[in-house]
């Protein structure tokens, strides 16, 4: 029975988020479609905080490793526990950078950009919900310097 309940908890969590999401891609003027369906979706969202496009490959790259691996057996274990470290950190740099972006693509306080980084399952549906107004992001290259 228990288990019942978590599982209902989590698919209304799921609910939530998704929800949410598609309000902000609206308040974005992104098609809200896009924030239902994966990889579309995030190529949506990284031009959303003017992000780079190849971003959407970062959580990918585990499965890289896993060819590599395949292709070459000699390679040792620690080598790979290195490589698969080294991409988790990759990926939590990359959520906590997304955050902090969409964040600062809607006007958003320092305080509830942290909010958005460490409890983002509160503050997207906030995010999502209030009067913000999107603003893109411009980022300066190395021409720009």
């Amino acid at each position: 029975m228990d288990t019942i309940v978590y599982f209902v908890a989590f698919l209304f969590g799921i609910l939530i988020i998704i929800v949410s999401m598609f309000l902000i891609f609206t308040k974005a003027g992104r098609n809200p479609i896009a924030s239902i369906i994966p990889i579309w979706g995030q190529l949506e969202f990284l031009e959303i905080i003017n992000r780079p496009r190849w971003w959407v490959l970062l959580p990918f790259l585990v499965f890289i490793i896993d060819i590599i691996k395949l292709m070459f057996p000699i390679i040792s274990n620690s080598i790979v526990l290195f490589l698969v470290i080294f991409i988790l950190l990759l990926n939590i740099y990359y959520g906590i950078v997304s955050m902090i972006d969409l964040g600062k693509s809607f006007c958003k306080s320092k305080l509830f950009i942290f909010g958005l980084v460490i409890l983002p399952f509160i503050f997207i549906p906030i995010l999502a919900t209030d009067d913000s107004k999107y603003e893109f992001i411009v980022r300066k290259t190395l021409n720009d310097i």
